[in-house]
């Protein structure tokens, strides 16, 4: 997806569950692409009161995207949940 002039984007998606058989948290996967570089990624978005969030994840998050990628999702007026996830770009250094 692009951004608009702003920076802001928008996607919809189910909440995904953990994989099968496994305590791994639920979580997306991002990368990002821009015009100047090249394709890097970022924390991935993970939900708060995910109860396989360790406490390691909650250390490590923000690291690679500057925000907290933990979502605290909340019910919107259309019943559809809603949360924020910012991102924070760094201009690479030559």
């Amino acid at each position: 997806m692009l951004t608009d002039e702003k920076g802001r984007y928008e996607f919809r998606t189910i909440k995904p569950a953990s994989y099968p058989n496994t305590t791994i948290s639920a979580h997306i996967h991002m990368t990002l692409t821009g015009k100047n570089f090249k394709e890097d990624w970022v924390d991935s978005i993970l939900f708060e009161g995910d109860k396989f969030l360790s406490p390691s994840e909650r250390n490590q998050s923000g690291k690679k995207g500057g925000f907290n990628p933990i979502l605290k999702l909340e019910n919107g007026k259309d019943g559809s949940m809603r949360g924020v996830r910012d991102i924070q770009l760094w201009e690479a250094t030559k």
